[in-house]
């Protein structure tokens, strides 16, 4: 006979998060050591970074070796083997002399890759969440959607948080368990800056937040141009690739807003400064961690990551989607016709040629 006692529940292993790499934990240490001043690494970066560079580069030849990496590492308490040594050296050394170069050096430090495993969860999770709720249109089954949608937000939970608590950690430089002004500048700047580089990102992200897509809103819009006198001459295949291609260039077109905010010195600081109000919550002027995990969390219940995407100019209202698809549709229509015509002359010049019946 046995206690009694029942079985803890099996874990499920879709809700592990994934483990931190040799190379991110090495990041994360290294980055805490070099860069111990917000402010200072903030108003001038090249000098802050070129100091310490200096530093490590025990023989003075200007470039870092393994070793003098590996030896970096042993004062942080990480004593990695020759294997991992080498991982993280294909990570930095981008020209692959076998060697760190101080580009390469300030490059990689300036850097958040616990924001990029952050971005790819977030790609994962909404493609995961897509193909689940397309099956559930095609199958008619529409009352499971948010059955669906709160099983992605647990899901977004756990997978999450482990990663938002890297991010927060790795940016908070001055290790004293919260984010200064200039500690949340810098890491508003990677946030903005990675998500940038993907145009789809935002999508996901928003998708998440709202377990929505902007694709609703943009097929809604394209739906009714196809119904109209522009767009009903349009072959299913071309309506199609119209409608890829709007959404497309809508997503574009946020990333374009934000490029005109980041032109503009004023307008950046006026971004951060509303997004950090956004965050802290308490109004204590720092930002801990359980502020950043609600902001950085699609499922926060009180819709902070929605305000924080908002402050950074990086979230659109189902309106202001529908007017930058009906620009962009216009044009968009008018290639599409003239592709039409064009087939359609082709075809008056070149008719099919009839059999000619066999005597």
């Amino acid at each position: 006979m046995g206690s009694g006692a029942s079985a803890e529940p099996a874990k499920d292993p879709s809700l592990e998060p994934t483990p931190l790499t040799p190379v991110s934990k090495a990041h994360m240490a290294l980055s805490k050591v070099a860069v111990t001043d917000a402010k200072q690494f903030r108003e001038d970066k090249e000098d802050y970074l070129l100091q310490t560079f200096k530093q490590w580069d025990k023989n003075g030849d200007g470039q870092l070796s393994l070793q003098e990496l590996s030896k970096v590492l042993q004062t942080c308490g990480i004593d990695y083997s020759q294997t991992e040594m080498q991982k993280l050296m294909a990570a930095v050394d981008l020209d692959k002399n076998g060697t760190v170069e101080f580009e390469e050096f300030s490059s990689w430090l300036s850097s958040c890759p616990s924001l990029s495993r952050y971005f790819n969860e977030i790609a994962s999770l909404y493609e995961d969440l897509e193909v689940k709720l397309e099956k559930l249109s095609a199958d008619g089954d529409m009352e499971k959607y948010e059955a669906v949608r709160a099983r992605a937000r647990e899901k977004a939970d756990a997978k999450l948080i482990p990663l938002i608590d890297e991010v927060f950690v790795s940016n908070d430089r001055d290790g004293n368990e919260v984010l200064d002004e200039d500690e949340s500048v810098l890491f508003f700047g990677n946030f903005v800056g990675q998500l940038m580089k993907k145009p789809g990102m935002v999508e996901a992200l928003v998708g998440l937040v709202t377990c929505t897509s902007y694709e609703d809103v943009i097929s809604e819009v394209c739906q009714k141009a196809f119904g109209s006198k522009s767009g009903r001459d349009l072959t299913e295949a071309q309506q199609v690739v119209v409608e890829y291609k709007n959404r497309f260039e809508v997503q574009i077109a946020i990333l374009e807003r934000r490029h005109e905010i980041d032109a503009d010195a004023d307008r950046q600081k006026a971004s951060y400064r509303e997004a950090f109000k956004v965050i802290d919550a308490n109004g204590d002027g720092c930002l801990c961690k359980e502020e950043v995990r609600e902001c950085l969390l699609p499922s926060a219940k009180n819709d902070s990551c929605r305000k924080f995407l908002a402050a950074l100019g990086l979230m659109a209202t189902d309106d202001e989607l529908k007017i930058m698809a009906e620009q962009k549709l216009l044009g968009l229509l008018k290639e599409e016709q003239l592709a039409v015509q064009a087939q359609k002359l082709w075809q008056k010049l070149h008719p099919p040629q009839k059999a000619v019946a066999a005597n």
